[in-house]
C-alpha cells in the first residue's frame, strides 16, 4: 500500500554508491533539489538507500540516509515517489525501471529516462526535468495529485514496464534482431 494517505510523503532515492554518477546525483538531490521541496512541503521525507553512502551526504531536514536495505521491494511498496536526478551515466537505468514496475511514479532527468522513453514510447508515470527547480516542482506536483490520479499513474508505470521491458517484449526484440540479422529463429 502506498503512503499517499499520510500527511507527509516519502520520496525514495536508490543508488549503488560505488558508482560515481549515483554520488553526484545524491549530492545534487540533497544540496539543491531537496531544500526546494522542503521549503514548500516541510512534512515530506527523503529516504536515501544504497550500500556505503558517502559520509559527506547531507542529513537532517527531512533527509534519512538508510544505507543498504535488505528488502528494497518491500520499501518501494511503502513510499510515494521515486527520484533519480542523474547528471551522468549511460544505458537504461535499472532503478527507474524498478520504481515504475513497483508502481512508483518516478521523477528523473533526461539521462535517467535514457533508453526508457523516446519519441515513440512515453510513460505518464515518468516525469522528466533537468534543473533542480524543475525536478523539485515535479515532486511537489506529484504530491498534489488526487489519490485517483496517483493510482492511475502507478498502474500506468506497471503496464509500461510489462509492455516494453517484460519477458514478452524481450522475446519480441530478440526475434526482430534475429530476423534483421537473417538468422534462424524457432519458438
Amino acid at each position: 500500500t502506498s503512503g499517499f494517505g499520510r500527511s507527509g510523503q516519502q520520496v525514495l532515492f536508490v543508488g549503488n554508491f560505488s558508482h560515481s554518477p549515483n554520488i553526484t546525483a545524491a549530492e545534487w538531490l540533497t544540496e539543491a533539489i531537496w531544500p526546494r521541496v522542503r521549503a514548500m512541503a516541510p512534512d515530506m521525507q527523503l529516504l536515501i538507500v544504497g550500500r556505503n553512502p558517502p559520509h559527506f551526504l547531507k542529513r537532517g531536514d527531512g533527509i534519512d540516509v538508510l544505507g543498504y536495505v535488505e528488502d528494497l521491494s518491500a520499501l518501494m511498496q511503502t513510499v510515494d515517489i521515486g527520484i533519480a536526478p542523474l547528471k551522468e551515466g549511460a544505458g537504461v537505468k535499472g532503478k527507474v525501471l524498478s520504481a515504475l514496475a513497483h508502481g512508483l511514479p518516478m521523477v528523473t532527468t533526461t539521462i535517467g529516462a535514457e533508453g526508457i522513453t523516446d519519441a515513440t514510447r512515453s510513460c505518464s508515470a515518468l516525469l522528466v526535468a533537468d534543473t533542480a527547480e524543475a525536478l523539485a516542482a515535479e515532486v511537489l506536483a506529484l504530491r498534489q495529485r488526487p489519490e485517483q490520479q496517483r493510482r492511475a499513474l502507478a498502474e500506468n508505470g506497471r503496464r509500461f514496464i510489462q509492455r516494453h521491458f517484460g519477458p514478452e517484449a524481450l522475446v519480441s526484440r530478440f526475434k526482430q534482431m534475429f530476423e534483421t540479422l537473417g538468422l534462424p529463429y524457432e519458438q
